[in-house]
């Protein structure tokens, strides 16, 4: 008797923690109804004088955090744990491949306001190639930092009354004046950006089918979409670059190969200064209180991209983390947010407990 009390105690808690499982929604969301919160209001203390200005902060301490592996993304192969792991999005910013949903539909990613957004390409979907969002998410590949990490500088630039003759200035550009600025650390930023012209590109077909992405801008290409150009658009971005030649430690650039890569697709790109940028763009929408008189503007999120190196800007304003060595750059573990879920662990464990109850009865 003593030994069946035991076994129904033992029963009794693996069947609480069956239920603790969190399960990911499988039903995302488009992404209309979410008002942004992280907009310029965040950054209205940071001033963008004309030019370009770095602010050093002595008390960083941000931490970049990895998912995964770009390198098998771009080879269209699933990294292990892919599937097995879902991640909360929430408390984070950031950008990668990620997956709301069949991972049929992996896609351009990024991470803000609590919410994973995600441009699907699950062709199968009435939500094919538009931009859904879930507060969890699953990921091959990505990169990403506390929303309330201390940055170890700001960096902004306005374009002020330019010479119009003057070549423009761009992502790139950008990129090259924050490296000089962090005294050529890897480095990522997040901020707002207004655009002249934005360019850039979302893949149309998830990378799980081991053929390789390619630049194949036709049908059942990873590109049957063209290249997006849109003139002042706005956006919330989360960029990374570094250089490797000015990297002494091996460990940190094993770490940054996971996350950056000579992009074939970008023809702005340094092929020294290697650079991954991804961002949501936003738009103004008139939103209406609870009372009919009571209306005021407000973004709301509109798409996700990988813009390009040559997108031209009007103004950013951003929050600067450096990667000086290998442990300012580490693995997302899952204390951080990840718990394993899907019903496909779930279904052996519950069989385990209806065999389980039943022993114990009989």
């Amino acid at each position: 008797m003593e030994k069946k009390s035991n076994m129904f105690l033992q029963y009794l808690v693996s069947l609480i923690f069956a239920f603790v499982i969190r399960i990911p929604n499988s039903s995302p969301t488009i992404q209309d109804s979410f008002l942004i919160r992280t907009t310029d209001s965040e950054f209205s203390s940071i001033d963008a004088t004309p030019g370009f200005l770095f602010k050093p902060n002595t008390s960083g301490d941000g931490i970049i955090y990895i998912i995964g592996d770009v390198s098998q993304v771009l080879e269209g192969k699933i990294p292990p744990g892919t599937q097995e792991i879902t991640w909360s999005a929430n408390g984070i910013i950031g950008f990668g491949a990620g997956i709301i949903g069949p991972i049929a539909g992996t896609g351009e990613a990024f991470y803000a306001n609590g919410l994973a957004y995600v441009r699907s390409t699950d062709n199968e979907s009435e939500q094919y190639f538009q931009t859904i969002q879930d507060s969890e998410f699953r990921s091959p590949f990505s990169l990403l930092v506390y929303e309330d990490a201390i940055e170890d500088g700001t960096a902004t630039y306005a374009s002020g009354d330019e010479d119009p003759t003057s070549p423009a200035y761009t992502l790139l550009n950008f990129h090259q004046d924050v490296y000089t600025a962090v005294d050529t650390m890897p480095h990522c930023f997040h901020g707002m950006v207004k655009f002249k012209q934005m360019e850039g590109i979302a893949i149309s077909k998830a990378p799980i089918y081991g053929e390789p992405i390619d630049g194949n801008y036709t049908d059942g290409g990873y590109y049957a979409k063209p290249p997006f150009t849109i003139p002042d658009a706005e956006a919330m971005i989360f960029s990374c670059s570094a250089n490797y030649s000015t990297i002494e430690d091996p460990i940190l650039i094993e770490k940054l190969k996971r996350g950056l890569y000579v992009n074939p697709n970008d023809p702005g790109a340094s092929r020294e200064l290697l650079i991954h940028s991804h961002g949501l763009t936003v738009k103004l929408s008139i939103v209406k209180g609870n009372q009919e008189s009571l209306v005021r503007e407000t973004h709301v999120p509109d798409e996700v991209y990988h813009f390009l190196s040559n997108s031209t800007i009007k103004e950013i304003r951003t929050k600067v983390f450096k990667m000086e060595s290998a442990d300012k750059l580490q693995d997302w573990i899952q204390s951080n947010g990840a718990y394993y879920c899907t019903s496909i662990s779930l279904v052996p464990l519950l069989v385990w407990h209806f065999f389980s109850f039943c022993f114990i009865l009989f």
